[in-house]
């Protein structure tokens, strides 16, 4: 293996490998695998999920392919460089450049599994859009039976859940299980891209970066007995913006980790308490349309995750028996939190 590659690049290349490799119980894994064909592609996986980047800004002079040892990343961080030269000698991978040269252990690929990233067919659009909004306001997800994270597209909808609350979104044709930290994979990569589904996989790629996902066969609970507990007439109505940043400010007078917010419906307003385990200790009033009884619930502070999924047109249920509070939208995002009746 004998190459040029632009320094930046590389680096770009190798900090999105790190970002979304999780350390595996096999070496070989932990390792970059640098595949120098026309140009060069870096690939990290941990058999659940797998990753390529690809440098199309390369010079092969001689093809290869070659396990690299990740302590790679930490020296390209601490070097200044406008083009690297890359090659293997004597079981290393050497690496030259303006002001001099480093070297980093290489390693056998025999352990190493051959991965097929292939091309998908179907533009993201809303998909990907709406899980993110379902996984970033369900945190954290309960693991499932094998420790697997997962949210749940089913009968076109998209549901996040754990033992509080439960996010649903719009979803799509799929059926399956994805891995919650798909959304943060994701928000690294930061392209678009194209996907396809092939048995238990998901497959994401674009000109320069592919990406496999593998799902989860876990039984995920049944959301249709969620879905018909929301059949309450109460409901209010109040300015969303004010809503979200009423909360957010009551929030920011608690100072321990276990924060709740107070929501105390009247007949024409809401009033907002910040609280933690001992007291309330900021609050604030909005002007509403309520249709309901009056009553009181405690929520966990997971209400403005909630909120933050939400567009426009939010109406606020509340069922006081069943102490149950949701939200939902005109996009039919439903945003579901238990709550504890106060009054």
């Amino acid at each position: 293996m004998k190459l040029l590659v632009p320094y930046q690049a590389l680096l770009t290349a190798l900090k999105k490998c790190s970002n979304i490799h999780t350390e595996s119980i096999l070496p070989a894994l932990n390792n970059f695998k640098f595949i120098a064909g026309k140009v060069l592609s870096v690939v990290v996986t941990n058999l659940e999920t797998s990753y390529r980047y690809t440098i199309m800004d390369t010079t092969v002079e001689q093809t290869g392919i070659t396990l690299v040892d990740f302590k790679l990343l930490k020296i390209l961080e601490k070097t200044q460089a406008e083009t690297l030269s890359l090659s293997i000698k004597e079981n290393r991978l050497v690496i030259d450049y303006e002001l001099g040269s480093f070297f980093v252990p290489i390693y056998d690929l025999k352990d190493y599994p051959d991965i097929e990233f292939k091309h998908g067919n179907q533009p993201v659009g809303e998909l990907f859009s709406n899980y993110k909004k379902v996984i970033f306001a369900i945190k954290p997800v309960n693991p499932l039976n094998n420790g697997l994270t997962c949210i749940n597209f089913s009968n076109n909808l998209i549901i996040g859940a754990d033992g509080e609350c439960v996010f649903i979104a719009q979803g799509s044709n799929l059926d399956c299980l994805i891995p919650a930290k798909l959304a943060k994979v994701l928000s690294i990569i930061q392209f678009n891209f194209y996907w396809t589904k092939d048995n238990n996989k998901l497959y994401f790629n674009s000109e320069i970066q592919a990406l496999i996902i593998t799902l989860s066969e876990d039984v995920y609970p049944n959301m249709d007995v969620v879905l018909k507990k929301l059949n309450s007439e109460m409901f209010f109505q109040t300015d969303f913006n004010q809503l979200k940043n009423s909360i957010i400010w009551a929030l920011s007078f608690t100072d321990t980790d276990e924060k709740f917010v107070d929501i105390i419906i009247t007949a024409n307003s809401i009033e907002i308490l910040g609280r933690d385990a001992d007291y309330c200790k900021g609050s604030t009033s909005l002007p509403a349309f309520v249709s309901g009884k009056e009553a009181t619930f405690t929520i966990s502070g997971k209400f403005v995750d909630g909120l933050n999924g939400m567009t426009t047109n939010v109406i606020c249920y509340y069922d006081i028996d069943k102490h149950l509070i949701w939200l939902k939208d005109d996009n039919e995002n439903i945003f579901l939190i238990a709550a504890i009746q106060k009054g």
